[in-house]
């Protein structure tokens, strides 16, 4: 609305100038000319929105296309935080499914999930497992069961790796 705002003031200073020079000079010729040219200029000036079809860019000034700029970083930030925290959730959640199970080790989690396909957001792609533990187990059978069954994970997406200390 700024755009036609400026353009309202813009046609209303060469109505001003128009008068001005209408004024100020002395009746005759000159002054029947400089009024057809005033009147063609304010013709011009009027009827250019509308010969261009009254362009998007005439009436969007670039505070209201920064104002959507900003509100497509807002959105993607938005779909981060949302992509972290259900991470971090699905973390927690693993964590106490494989520890109600697997005693005596710690979980540490690398979840990759669908960001890109908004119909499939949030599937989870792919987990690997680091297993924490003090003596040498094999629990990926274990592992790849529970979250295959409960998470809808294919095994070959699942792998585990052991750090003993």
């Amino acid at each position: 609305m700024e755009g036609v705002k400026e353009w309202c003031i813009r046609v209303v200073g060469i109505l001003i100038l128009a008068v001005m020079c209408e004024g100020i000079l002395p009746s005759g010729d000159v002054k029947k000319y400089v009024r057809i040219l005033t009147g063609l200029i304010l013709t011009i000036f009027i009827a250019n929105p509308v010969a261009d079809g009254f362009k998007t860019d005439f009436f969007i000034d670039e505070n209201e296309q920064t104002v959507d700029f900003e509100a497509e970083k807002m959105e993607e930030k938005e779909r981060e935080n949302v992509l972290r925290l259900y991470k971090a959730n699905l973390e927690k959640k693993m964590n106490e499914d494989l520890s109600s199970v697997i005693d005596n080790c710690e979980f540490e989690f690398q979840i990759e999930v669908e960001s890109g396909n908004m119909s499939e957001f949030g599937k989870i792609k792919g987990v690997i497992i680091t297993v924490l533990t003090k003596e040498e187990i094999y629990v990926n059978d274990v592992v790849e069961r529970l979250l295959s069954e409960k998470y809808g994970i294919s095994t070959k997406n699942i792998a585990v790796n052991y750090r003993i200390g």
